[in-house]
């Protein structure tokens, strides 16, 4: 699957801006946070990571 647009307003105005190791430079600089490639479950990772956090 390739990723055609983004929507980076409405993804950063909800809150924790978070991009995969592969997105594009934009999407990353803009990024709070960069998280593993979404071939390595960077996704799944930084969830883990953040509901890890929350105890």
């Amino acid at each position: 699957m390739k990723l055609i647009a983004v929507d980076m307003d409405g993804t950063f105005l909800r809150g924790d801006g978070v991009a995969v190791a592969n997105a594009i430079p934009a999407l990353k600089e803009a990024a709070k946070h960069v998280t593993l490639s979404n071939k390595d479950q960077g996704g799944l990772d930084y969830l883990e990571k953040y509901l890890d956090n929350l105890d």
